[in-house]
């Protein structure tokens, strides 16, 4: 079982293989007829000039920003700061969520929920692992269409709502003492 999980890392890196190089990085290691050649196989011709133009546009502001941020500045700029702050505020409470131990302990949890089947909870947390993908693609079209913010908000409600009803399920449960099993509450 635990093969099966480096099909999807093998898939990947044999796939990254064929991948042209970042038009922008090679716009702005001066390698620029590369750079078109692969925006060539993106864009039609009218979009294709758009895109140059804007690679130029970001060359000479980069060079114009040639100075380089430290550590400092990012808690002395006000941008940087709220940046920073929001970044690392998402992925903390990402992490206070316990979505990684969800996750990863999912066969065991669903067990603990009755489901006695090894091969059933296993199942079943492809379930999951498969609800989570699909929320990704979902999240990744969404961003564009509804933006980030109110992405971010509603899916922190969402997650809040999610794992309060998880607590109040386990919390119904009852321990049964020979088998170590959780059992559902007769009503």
């Amino acid at each position: 079982m635990l093969g099966v999980s480096a099909l999807p890392a093998a898939l990947q890196f044999s796939l990254i293989l064929f991948l042209p190089e970042s038009p922008r990085w090679l716009y702005m290691k001066k390698d620029k007829s590369e750079a078109i050649l692969v925006l060539s196989k993106i864009y039609d011709p009218y979009r294709l000039e758009q895109e140059i133009e804007q690679l130029a546009a970001a060359l000479e502001e980069e060079k114009q920003k040639s100075k380089k941020v430290s550590y400092i500045d990012v808690l002395k700029l006000k941008e940087l700061r709220l940046a920073f702050l929001a970044g690392a505020g998402l992925q903390a409470f990402k992490q206070f969520t316990g979505i990684n131990t969800f996750m990863y302990y999912s066969p065991t949890i669903v067990q603990m929920a009755g489901f006695n089947s090894k091969q059933l909870a296993l199942l079943l947390s492809l379930i999951v692992a498969a609800m989570n993908a699909v929320g990704t693609v979902l999240g990744i079209y969404l961003i564009d269409h509804v933006g980030r913010r109110k992405l971010a908000l509603s899916s922190l409600c969402g997650v809040t709502v999610s794992l309060i009803v998880l607590a109040v399920a386990f919390l119904l449960q009852s321990t049964d003492p020979v088998n170590g099993f959780m059992v559902g509450l007769q009503w």
